[in-house]
């Protein structure tokens, strides 16, 4: 009998050391509707996590064994889903969080001339105190009846003799008064960056005051700088700003700044909250390198700070090029002419034109590639993104294709594509990243179809041809420039390409909508395969970070009349709630 009772307990104690014991129990387990993105296993019922990462997805049954008396059980079954957190591969919302702290006069949208000039001297007027004023919000078609069909210099007069600098809506052009285009130096000899434009009157020459894309770098000098105080606020509301919308992952696509030296306060700056353990969010940065005879010195630099950042929750990754500007202001590329514009052969404003500068963008990439760093490109014509293709090539043929297609390089915007190069991307695993200016924009739309004719205006943002194609698809909010940024409505206009709750005067091109659960997969481990980081986030799979979205509907069945009344009920990062349960 001694002898039986001995084996009992011999086996119990195996069954404790080796079964699921209180070591193998879950921190959390939750039940409910679960689209894990994992191509393996698509739906569960049940997840359980220890220490930050799934040890279980599911059926309800096996779930139970790692409930242990101090596990956290939670149940939603009101016709909630949950997904992977969410990867915004394409964002600027640290500049924008810096940007908010900032005084500024914020103007009400669709203002006219006259109301823009009255807010901004009321603000001035209201702030007497301040050097240097900032104003944000202003549309190119408030002034398309003025005698240069731009914002002036001269239109500022009166209101201060203190510089006051004034940013457009989409992030693409400032317009500035004489005080601070006095302190720029800019004068009629000034000739025009690479890839920008400086507005001059075409009789004398002289500076009208308006300066785009590339040539915004000869104003931003002036500005005063930032504490430190006001980045760290910055970058921890922005973790804040992301995690209420269900984006725990991001890619930062604009990180430093160049003028007689390289700065990037908020990669600095971003790195010492990372090793204080205060950043709540994953983020990758980026670093852009100019089209200049230094472009391929300067992937030294990106290599230098990619080292530095290593690990943790912030690192910096990724090259980032500016190829073009927007078709808002006839700065995208274009490989046939604009269809209105002063100038009849007016094709844009290419960043990187000719075989010289797409052989000299094509080193760079070489060199990031061989270096292990992904490139990332901002494209909104259809000739700069054959032009980057041609350059991804030149590179593959230099450090070899496979080196190239596992970096991943990524061109984001993507407003008109050549037929032809959709198959291109999916031969060099360039990732498409999706906008969600997908739709015909009351604000917008008017201007593109007088810009590229009703054709062209309505082939805009395609994304369902890249699928067909073979191509890997990511989706980024481009907060900071984007009229949209809400995850709810990136979903919605994904899914229907149309705004205001499938309102059908704003369908553009149907055809290209994605279905339900691409959506959901470009938002999360398309994201994540963009940053390389498909073996720790982007899906719900044992082993990887446990980071999900708990949604109020079921996205994948409620009509699209529903889907913008869908909330976030709350996003996880790492084991941990946004919000507390």
């Amino acid at each position: 009998m001694k002898k039986l009772l001995t084996i009992i307990l011999i086996a119990v104690c195996v069954l404790c050391l080796f079964g699921c014991g209180s070591g193998d129990k879950a921190d959390k387990v939750i039940y409910g509707k679960i689209y894990t993105a994992d191509e393996n296993n698509l739906y569960a019922e049940a997840l359980a996590i220890k220490d930050g990462k799934f040890i279980y997805v599911g059926n309800k049954e096996d779930v139970e064994k790692y409930i242990g008396d101090d596990t956290i059980v939670e149940t939603y079954d009101n016709g909630e889903l949950i997904t992977p957190a969410l990867v915004d591969a394409h964002t600027h919302v640290n500049q924008l969080m810096v940007g908010k702290l900032d005084v500024m006069c914020s103007l009400e949208a669709d203002s006219d001339k006259d109301a823009i000039l009255k807010q901004i001297k009321d603000f001035v007027d209201a702030h007497p105190e301040m050097e240097f004023y900032y104003v944000n919000g202003w549309d190119a078609k408030a002034f398309a009846k003025e005698k240069y069909n731009i914002p002036t210099w001269q239109m500022l007069e009166g209101i201060s003799d203190k510089p006051i600098l004034c940013m457009s809506s989409d992030g693409h052009t400032y317009w500035v008064n004489k005080a601070l285009l006095d302190m720029s130096g800019v004068t009629k000899e000034t000739p025009n960056p690479e890839g920008g434009d400086i507005a001059k009157d075409p009789e004398t020459g002289e500076p009208l005051g308006q300066f785009t894309d590339n040539a915004q770098y000869l104003i931003d000098p002036c500005k005063p700088e930032r504490s430190k105080e006001t980045y760290y606020e910055a970058i921890q509301s922005a973790d804040d700003f992301c995690l209420e919308q269900g984006y725990v992952t991001r890619f930062q696509a604009l990180d430093n700044e160049k003028y007689d030296v390289y700065k990037y306060p908020s990669i600095t700056y971003a790195e010492e909250l990372d090793k204080a353990g205060k950043l709540r969010c994953y983020e990758q940065a980026s670093f852009v390198i100019q089209n200049n005879e230094d472009a391929i010195n300067d992937v030294d630099e990106a290599i230098k700070l990619r080292d530095e950042t290593k690990g943790g929750n912030f690192e910096l990754t990724t090259v980032k090029f500016f190829v073009d500007g927007i078709i808002e202001n006839a700065g995208a590329y274009l490989s046939e002419p604009y269809t209105y514009w002063p100038d009849d052969e007016w094709y844009g404003t290419p960043m990187w034109e000719g075989e010289e500068a797409i052989k000299r963008m094509g080193e760079v990439i070489a060199k990031a590639n061989e270096n292990g760093m992904s490139c990332h490109f901002h494209c909104m014509g259809d000739q700069a993104v054959s032009d980057v293709l041609t350059a991804i090539e030149y590179a593959a043929d230099k450090v070899g294709k496979d080196t190239v297609r596992e970096c991943r390089n990524a061109i984001a915007h993507l407003a008109l594509v050549d037929e032809a190069d959709f198959a291109r991307f999916a031969d060099l695993n360039v990732i498409a990243v999706l906008n969600p200016w997908c739709a015909k924009d009351p604000k917008y739309y008017n201007v593109q179809v007088a810009l590229l004719g009703e054709e062209r205006a309505a082939e805009q943002y395609p994304m369902q041809s890249f699928i067909k194609a073979g191509a890997n698809v990511s989706f980024g909010t481009d907060l900071g420039a984007s009229f949209t940024y809400e995850s709810i409505e990136c979903f919605h206009v994904l899914t229907t390409r149309t705004f205001n709750n499938d309102d059908p005067d704003t369908l553009l091109n149907g055809s290209e909508k994605l279905t339900r659960e691409q959506a959901i997969n470009a938002m999360t481990i398309g994201g994540a395969y963009q940053m390389r980081k498909e073996d720790a986030f982007g899906s719900i799979a044992v082993g990887k970070e446990a980071s999900i979205c708990l949604f109020s509907k079921d996205l994948l069945t409620i009509p699209d009349t529903e889907i913008m009344s869908t909330e976030i009920l709350n996003s996880m990062f790492k084991g941990e709630w946004y919000k507390e349960v």
